[in-house]
């Protein structure tokens, strides 16, 4: 019984096998796919591009601004550090 569900299960595989990928091929061949325009192609990857060189500058200018962000706590603790007094007469 399991000998003979094996052997259906292989003839069917192998009909998709010999039959299916040969349909396949030939109705790729007979519905051609679209054909892509390089114009447009190009357009889209300008446009990509200007949009990364945009985040790029923004991430930059973010990473200045963090940066002088930090510089200015680190400052604020050495100053708390050096002049405990201050901070307690304020």
């Amino acid at each position: 019984m399991l000998f003979e569900d094996i052997l259906i299960l292989l003839a069917a595989a192998s009909g998709i096998f010999f039959i299916g990928i040969p349909v396949f091929k030939l109705i790729r061949a007979l519905l051609p796919a679209p054909k892509k325009n390089p114009l447009v192609e190009a357009k889209v990857r300008l446009e990509e591009a200007k949009l990364n060189v945009e985040a790029a500058k923004l991430d930059k200018q973010a990473q200045e601004l963090y940066d002088h962000l930090y510089e200015d706590v680190l400052q604020d603790d050495a100053d708390q550090k050096t002049n405990p007094q201050q901070e307690k007469n304020k």
